[in-house]
């Protein structure tokens, strides 16, 4: 598959903050569209840092408890860790990116300006706005 000029530039933070991202919708149980591709997807990328932490319990149980009961500490320990594995490793960055583009997502990065997007879309930070913004889970009220 032939990576997106942007895809192929992104940064080894940016590759973690998407890969940490579609590890947390396996949590969510989300079940249509994007969302499930994602989470197919999510599955995938879950093997390939399953397979190259496997000497790794610490960074194993972040993964777990990213994909099962995810927490911003959570994430962001593992955003770190995926991180500094990515830069020293660029066959595992490979190995991620290939897992990423089976799920087909469709990533936009926008740095302290606005970006517009339709359908399901998944927003982390401490920070987000829209319109028609539904904040929560399918079980949340």
């Amino acid at each position: 598959m032939r990576k997106s000029d942007w895809e192929a530039r992104m940064e080894p933070i940016d590759l973690a903050g998407v890969v940490v991202g579609a590890l947390t919708a396996l949590s969510t149980g989300v079940a249509s569209g994007v969302a499930q591709r994602m989470v197919a997807g999510g599955d995938r990328l879950a093997e390939v840092v399953r397979r190259r932490f496997a000497d790794d319990p610490g960074t194993l149980e972040m993964v777990d408890e990213v994909t099962t009961a995810p927490t911003e500490v959570a994430e962001e320990r593992l955003t770190l860790r995926l991180v500094r594995q990515i830069t020293a490793d660029p066959a595992f960055a490979a190995a991620l990116r290939e897992a990423l583009g089976e799920s087909s997502p469709t990533i936009v990065q926008a740095n302290e300006s606005g970006a517009v997007a339709a359908g399901d879309v998944r927003i982390s930070g401490r920070y987000a706005a829209g319109r028609d913004l539904h904040v929560g889970g399918p079980d949340a009220s």
